[in-house]
């Protein structure tokens, strides 16, 4: 049973797109752009629990019908979409980006692209940059609700209004709280999966219940009104430091539900309504769809679209978003033009089309773009990093007492690193001089006193704790290091008073001062077959140390790679960064062969 049209929720469907497409485009105008897929979130649900109920209430319940419109709503774009980037992901992607395409896109596929971007999250995997089918999450999301929102709603069809609002209130309040619980310490789960992400729909199903009409015009220009700026604040104000979802959701939720329930009518009402928002909510599903490898494609490095880049993704994003919208959703959506056998059948080819271009991009070994064997050896180098990553580094929470990783057989003494991931190859690379190393490295937690950054919450119990076990023991020097280019000013500071601390307690003290970067990543620069020299940007580094005690030794990665504030990005004849700014191991091990050495001397 069809709801009736609303042209000012098509308008609403707008403003997310396009919230999403400026931010991944790169307009430094909207950072909180992201916020748009929790609009999509609030209005699906809105939407597929009022068919529901309807239908269920009515006695016209079909699960056949149910997803046979799923399907015509969705899969034929996606399947599209799909082949079409597998192949293009050959071109314009490297083949070590390539490896996981295929499986992409048959999550996307399945509905499940939310898990296996979930499961394969961790810190050290591929930068969401380089993987086309990232947005297919938000897909897998609704889909998942849709295959438990039916039974739900047959369950309570025969329940009073009252109890029906109850269940579903408990189930989004259940959601919720576990949105809320898990973003600080488990963002990625709280991000991606559906029981966190649950109460967004629920959210949306619940206005379905709220009586309709009766409020006074000036109430509903009031409630629209701050619909519109809770959306607004979210999309202007947020950005990617905001810890989300948790408690920042509720802004854009709550203003995506204020406007889905009182817009009609309104100055806001109108403003939804007007043809060209109508007009591009109306293509938003396949705009969502293209916009996102195309936006891979553009900053994949094959091609150096330089400023013009967030206009030609804008613009191509609109133009594959209308025509897919014209010849594939529209078509398939004709009942009389594609009947269900027709569409079964069409589907069930175009997938195995999918997987006839996952076949093809698995042959070329990731590589239908020509590459050399010297880009390709670039390109690998993006794997020059230490096994110790995998089995020594801290991502979350705050380990048991002394339970660091010791590697090396100490031939040549003893070493700690105290360091986020920058120390982990420094690590490795002394163990492999013949140092005992010590390492104590924690993803995005700098060696800084007094410093918490809201991803990582136990960082600052984790240094204090460092700190009073280190005082206790004489173990060689500490080396400290850091990603300092991203850190604010008190974690700045507070890697200077974590130094000044330890030589304050007798120990001898090593700063690693920044790697030099050229701003991108170079194992792809450098495969895409462009120059390998860089001018080393001012880093404020040297600003940092006219706090440092004395005792305090420095050691500058830009005196071994850079001359004259000229750098090279090979070490070695191999990349001088693994990414754009963590050291290779290559990297690493010529400045291990310094380090030591370096601390010795300044002792003397």
């Amino acid at each position: 049973m069809a709801l009736s049209y609303r042209a000012d929720i098509d308008g609403l469907r707008a403003v997310a797109v396009l919230a999403v497409l400026f931010f991944h485009a790169g307009v430094a105008a909207v950072p909180g752009g992201y916020v748009g897929v929790d609009v999509f979130f609030v209005i699906s649900g809105y939407l597929i629990t009022a068919i529901l109920r309807r239908e269920a209430e009515s006695g016209a319940w079909s699960i056949a019908r149910f997803y046979e419109r799923r399907i015509r709503r969705i899969l034929p774009a996606l399947i599209v979409m799909s082949a079409v980037t597998v192949l293009l992901a050959g071109v314009f992607l490297l083949p070590t980006m390539n490896r996981d395409v295929p499986k992409q896109a048959m999550a996307a596929l399945g509905f499940v692209a939310n898990i296996y971007f979930w499961l394969t999250s961790d810190y050290f995997a591929a930068a969401a940059e380089t993987k086309p089918f990232l947005h297919t999450w938000s897909l897998g999301v609704e889909e998942q609700f849709y295959l438990f929102m039916p039974l739900v709603m047959l369950a309570v069809a025969g329940w009073g209004r009252r109890r029906q609002i109850v269940v579903l209130s408990a189930l989004a309040a259940l959601s919720l709280g576990l949105c809320v619980a898990l973003t600080p310490r488990h963002p990625e789960a709280s991000f991606y999966l559906l029981p966190m992400r649950a109460w967004e729909l629920l959210a949306g199903g619940l206005l379905g219940y709220l009586p309709s009409g009766g409020r006074p015009r000036w109430l509903d220009e009031m409630l629209a009104s701050a619909g519109l700026l809770m959306l607004a604040g979210a999309i202007f104000l947020f950005d990617d430091t905001t810890p989300f979802p948790g408690y920042a959701a509720i802004l854009p939720v709550l203003g995506a539900a204020l406007l889905i329930r009182a817009a009609p009518g309104t100055w806001v009402g109108r403003f939804l309504s007007a043809r060209a928002m109508v007009g591009i909510g109306l293509i938003s599903y396949s705009l969502y769809l293209w916009h996102w490898p195309i936006t891979v494609f553009a900053r994949s490095g094959a091609v150096d679209l330089g400023r013009a880049a967030p206009a030609i993704i804008l613009g191509l994003s609109l133009l594959l978003g209308y025509l897919s919208w014209r010849f594939i959703e529209q078509p398939f959506r004709d009942r009389t033009a594609m009947p269900t056998r027709r569409l079964l059948a069409a589907t069930a080819v175009g997938v195995v089309a999918v997987l006839a271009a996952g076949g093809v991009l698995r042959a070329a070994r990731g590589n239908l773009g020509g590459l050399d064997a010297q880009q390709i050896a670039f390109d690998r180098a993006r794997y020059d990093i230490s096994p110790l990553r995998l089995d020594c580094h801290i991502a979350s929470g705050i380990g048991r007492p002394g339970g660091y990783c010791t590697r090396g057989d100490g031939t040549k003494g003893e070493v700690t690193v105290w360091a986020d991931s920058h120390g982990i190859e420094l690590s490795s690379a002394l163990a492999d001089l013949g140092y005992r190393v010590t390492m104590i490295t924690y993803s995005a937690c700098p060696p800084a006193l007094g410093y918490a950054p809201a991803p990582r919450p136990d960082c600052r119990a984790h240094n204090d704790r460092v700190l009073a076990e280190l005082s206790a023991g004489n173990g060689g020097p500490v080396v400290l290091a850091a990603h300092y280019r991203v850190l604010p000013p008190e974690a700045l500071a507070g890697i200077v008073a974590t130094a000044n601390a330890l030589a304050e307690r007798g120990r001898e003290v090593v700063l690693m001062g920044p790697m030099p970067s050229p701003g991108y990543d170079v194992p792809t620069h450098l495969a895409f077959g462009r120059g390998a020299r860089f001018r080393a940007a001012d880093d404020g580094f040297e600003a940092l140390l006219a706090g440092l005690d004395p005792r305090v030794r420095v050691l500058r990665p830009a005196d071994v790679f850079c001359q004259d504030g000229e750098c090279s990005m090979l070490a070695e004849g191999k990349p001088l960064l693994f990414d754009d700014n963590h050291p290779s191991l290559t990297a690493a091990r010529l400045l291990a062969a310094r380090l030591p050495d370096a601390a010795v001397a300044e002792r003397q």
